[in-house]
């Protein structure tokens, strides 16, 4: 009985005993009770479930060898002469069956693979990937190499068959080329050898580089405004502005022309206004739309001067009457429009006095 209920109380437990751990006693092998006593009497933790009458001898020698039983001491140094003892401990240990005083050979037990719990996520981003290549949405960039002082010419570099040709790049938006200026190519150079290159971090830790204090202040004056702030890229300022907007503006609702930039759509998205979208320089819809709307209510017109991708032209005048006829704000992208148009290149608002 004492026997089944140490064979019982083994099989129950997450016991520490090595040759339960690395394999070297099988679980067909946990279940017979003879096997299991006989390990009980080498291994100090099997030897817990069990009475007096196999508790592990602790002799006081041990050995460097890898054995848990010669590591314990519950198979002394001196014990490893003795090849009869060696071989009935080496039947049940994979490292004392390497030892030299046994032929008894018990192979290691292969450490359990991990099945792969990212394989769901590979599979699902796969799929995708696959998704948009099938509805021809995947994306190839160009590998474009400009050539300063030669506007618009590039070099175009054929990643599978080591190609390279040149292209004229008409699709910059540095209309002027004025990123290939000799001026401000050796501004640049000349601020990188004062400060250094990178930012460093955030403004809020390691503070504001003073050119670009200086270049705001440059462009709150080209538009004639108290101040600017400059943002790492177009795209950036829209989202951030737009969405940063709506959570100023509590219960107001914004009027989104059809063909506004990416970047201006997904602001709008990320804010918490309602929208409502017109066509595209429709002023005859713009104004049912602002109409139907309290006077009170805070309202929000967002839109393009000169459109990234159509070029056309909007009517600013036009579009600020309505803004102040319907009391509501204009946010206006001017990306395409600066440097090309009004006094001084400060856009359409500036030649339309708007």
């Amino acid at each position: 009985m004492a026997q089944r209920n140490f064979t019982k109380q083994v099989l129950k437990s997450v016991v520490k005993c090595p040759f339960v751990k690395s394999g070297a006693i099988s679980k067909e092998s946990m279940k017979d009770t003879g096997v299991m006593l006989r390990a009980a009497t080498l291994c100090p933790h099997l030897s817990k479930y069990g009475d007096e009458s196999y508790q592990c001898r602790r002799p006081q020698s041990s050995s460097k060898v890898k054995c848990p039983f010669v590591k314990s001491g519950a198979l002394a140094k001196d014990g490893l002469n003795d090849k009869e003892l060696v071989d009935s401990v080496a039947s049940l240990c994979p490292h004392l069956s390497q030892h030299e005083n046994t032929s008894v050979k018990v192979p290691v037990a292969a450490a359990p693979s991990k099945p792969k719990f990212d394989k769901k996520y590979t599979d699902t981003f796969a799929a995708e990937v696959e998704k948009i290549k099938a509805e021809g949405r995947y994306r190839i960039f160009a590998d474009l190499e400009r050539k300063a002082g030669n506007f618009p010419v590039a070099n175009c570099h054929n990643a599978e068959t080591g190609e390279v040709k040149p292209v004229l790049g008409w699709c910059s938006n540095d209309y002027l080329g004025m990123g290939q200026h000799p001026s401000v190519i050796g501004a640049m150079v000349d601020a990188a050898r004062s400060c250094g290159t990178g930012a460093g971090g955030t403004r809020n830790i390691s503070g504001t580089n003073h050119y670009h204090v200086l270049l705001e202040k440059e462009l709150a004056s080209l538009h004639n405004k108290e101040a600017a702030l400059v943002f790492s890229s177009c795209y950036v300022a829209n989202e951030t502005t737009l969405t940063t907007m709506s959570k100023m503006l509590p219960g107001s609702i914004l009027f989104s022309d059809s063909h506004n930039h990416a970047s201006m759509i997904q602001g709008i998205r990320n804010g918490t206004w309602e929208r409502k979208i017109y066509s595209h320089n429709d002023l005859d819809e713009l104004e049912s739309l602002l109409a139907k709307e309290p006077l009170d209510r805070p309202k929000i017109i967002a839109f393009e001067s000169v459109n990234s991708m159509e070029g056309t032209v909007a009517p600013m005048r036009e579009i600020a009457a309505l803004a102040e006829k319907y009391q509501a704000l204009t946010f206006v992208d001017e990306v395409h429009a600066v440097g090309m148009y009004g006094p001084g290149g400060a856009g359409v608002a500036a030649r339309d006095a708007c």
